[in-house]
Formats: C-alpha cells, structure tokens, sequence
C-alpha cells in the first residue's frame, strides 16, 4: 500500500470546488487555502492504468454481483407491507451481495423516534412489532434477512432530508438515524475483511467498501441545505479522494513462489472495474458535479444512484457516467444492478457516443445493459403500480 499525505488530501477540497467553473460561486476564498494549489497535483494519476477491458476478458473469473438499491419508502403502512415482501424477493437472489436504501425512511414528519425504529425493523427484517403507523398496526412477523444460501448481507441505509433536514428536531433526528440505522444494524456482521468496509469518522453515514473490483461509496448528499451545507459538502468530496486514491494505489500481494515458501511480495496495481455511489439527491451539485469532473479522466465506468425526485430517469452524462434516479419505493421495487452477469445478454444497450453531454430519457425498456456490457439494470416494474403525486 502507497503511503498518502493524510493532511493533504484533507486540505486540498476547496480548490478542487473552486476549479470547477459550475460552482465555483458557492465558495469563498480565506487564508487556509493558501496552500492547496501544490497539493491538487497528488490525485492526477495516470488513467491508462484503470483501463476498462472488454467484459469477456474478465467475466469468466468474476462470479456475477448483485446488489439493490431503493430509496423514498415506506410512506404510508401498506408501503411497509409492500417492502417487506420485495425484499423477502430479493434474498431470494443467488448472487446477492448488498442492499443500499438511499433516505427519506418516511414523509415529512415530526420525526419520533419510533419512526426509526419502524424503518429499522422493516429493513433489517428484524421480526418485531412496529408501534403504530399513522393509526394502522404494521408487524413484521418474519425474519427475511437471509439469503437463497442461508446467509445474509449487508444493508446500508443513507439518510434523506425526510430523515433529517426536515425534521423540527434536526439534532435528535440524526441521532435517532444514527442509532436505528447505523449503530444498531444487525445486517453489518456480515460484512467482512474482504469488503474493506470503512466509515468517515467525522460523517459516519459515509461509507466505502469492496467486491470484486467494484468500490462503493455512500455519500450524504441532500435535496435541500442547512447551514452547515459546505463543511458537509467539503467533507464528501474529501472522503471520496482520500479512499478512490487508496484504493487506486493499491497493491496485492502474490501466491508462495514454486522455488519459495515465503510469500513473494509484487505490488501490482489494483484494478478499479467500476465506481458505484449511492445518494439521496444529485441536487448536492458542487458534490456531484466533482465526482463527475475528476472520474472522468480516469477512464473509469462511474454508476451514480439516487433518489428525491421520486420519478425514474437514467442519463448518460459522459461516456463512462451515468445517472440513475430511482422510482419512489411506493411505485417500483427496489432496483436491481447486476455486474459481471448475462442478464443483460439480450437487453438494450445504452448508448456509448452520445452527441449530448446529458442524454436523458424516462426509460421505457425495464432491462438495460451498461458499459458494454459490464452492468444490467433491471427496474423489476411492477405489473401494476398506482403512481400518487410527489409525497415529498
């Protein structure tokens, strides 16, 4: 492993915000920044060492992965209900490695604890009665949380501003979120070494981990700001440099040589085949428009995931970028992703050369193939789905 100048990273975020001309005016200059112009240089790295290969030459040593992504839900008691049963699907998937809930647990509310503790319970399928939800009893008499094989995985949960920022109580709702969903989630004993799973300690609901070539990231990017809005922001984009540069860097250790039976060290570098980042809200734009910026010339496939807007769009913003805004929970199942899988054989794929920078488009086909190949998206779409107006 490459050693980094901690310090450097952390201090180098404004100027990379104040480099993008998007938005640049959301910032200000002050003394503490005198320094980071030198340090900007240390995350230009070379791209042709992540160059994508084609997926047959690495889809035969790579069992498919597959993960689910929701966000906007439960709302209402019959949309707990509805979850439950969706995710009792899910862990019927054989190649099942994650669940991600991107925020707003809930409709804009007076953000009582129990409300946590209702998501937590739903979510982590953990087999209680909930106490009563807008007048109505939901209870959740089924431990779901296991897989076609028997064991479980990860479910990691982002707040929403519904969670949060729109509460009476912004300090007592984080905390309650913290709690519920963060420190008493029974989901995490199945993470393991090999994830390298790993929270940012000054945002805790940041997180980053690893499967198979595929780095994640968790990021709290809200639809709406406070006034601590650019220490947030600042924070995300630091955390998101420090860990792509840790594992960019990374090296691998060798097998035991036939001559030797002491591990011969041959740092190799680590293959990034693709970056996927669960949001709540794309509406963090000096956040989103950074990522979007500095991976581009990384020559690396980038799935960007969110929820907020309740309504399904994908867009293709550069060749290797694409955004997904997910369907409210209400309306659709969870979203299926899959890499490293056939499912996507057959399906559409999105186009690679688009003339627009943002080719965006409602998404009448329900299974699309990404990245040559490489991810399928299946929105799962619901025979039929009783659409409501925006519930916030």
């Amino acid at each position: 492993m490459l050693s980094y100048n901690t310090v450097g990273f952390f201090s180098l975020t404004f100027l990379a915000l104040l480099l993008l001309q998007d938005v640049s005016e959301a910032y200000t200059t002050d003394g503490n920044n005198a320094t980071i112009a030198q340090e900007w240089r240390s995350s230009s790295i070379d791209s042709s060492l992540a160059s994508s290969q084609s997926l047959s030459q690495y889809q035969h040593h790579r069992q498919p992965v597959s993960f689910y992504v929701m966000g906007d839900t439960p709302y209402k008691p019959k949309e707990s209900i509805l979850l439950i049963n969706q995710l009792k699907e899910v862990y019927q998937d054989k190649h099942l490695s994650f669940i991600f809930h991107v925020g707003d647990l809930m409709r804009k509310s007076d953000c009582r604890e129990w409300r946590y503790q209702h998501a937590s319970n739903v979510l982590f399928g953990k087999g209680r009665t909930t106490p009563t939800l807008l007048s109505q009893n939901v209870t959740t008499t089924t431990s779901y949380s296991t897989g076609s094989s028997g064991g479980g995985v990860p479910v990691l949960v982002l707040p929403g501003d519904n969670d949060w920022l729109e509460c009476p109580n912004r300090t007592f709702a984080f905390g309650q979120f913290k709690r519920h969903l963060i420190v008493e989630n029974p989901s995490m004993q199945y993470i393991d070494e090999s994830h390298h799973f790993s929270r940012q300690a000054k945002r805790v609901e940041n997180f980053v981990l690893w499967k198979d070539e595929i780095l994640f990231f968790g990021l709290n990017m809200l639809g709406r700001r406070d006034g601590l809005w650019k220490r947030r922001y600042e924070l995300n984009i630091q955390w998101f440099l420090f860990q792509f540069n840790k594992y960019y860097n990374a090296t691998t250790t060798s097998t035991t040589t036939p001559t030797s039976t002491a591990p011969e060290q041959q740092p190799q570098q680590q293959n990034i085949r693709l970056i996927v980042i669960v949001a709540h809200s794309a509406a963090a734009r000096p956040v989103y428009h950074f990522i979007r910026k500095f991976t581009v010339h990384k020559n690396i496939p980038v799935l960007f995931l969110n929820g907020n807007g309740h309504v399904y769009t994908m867009t293709q913003e550069r060749e290797k970028f694409v955004k997904i805004q997910l369907d409210r929970g209400g309306f659709a199942p969870p979203l299926k992703v899959q890499v490293y899988g056939d499912e996507c054989t057959n399906a559409p794929t999105r186009a690679s050369n688009s003339s627009s920078s943002s080719n965006t488009t409602n998404a009448t086909a329900t299974i699309v193939s990404l990245f040559s190949g490489l991810v399928c998206i299946d929105r799962r779409l619901m025979e039929t789905s009783t659409r409501t107006k925006n519930e916030g």
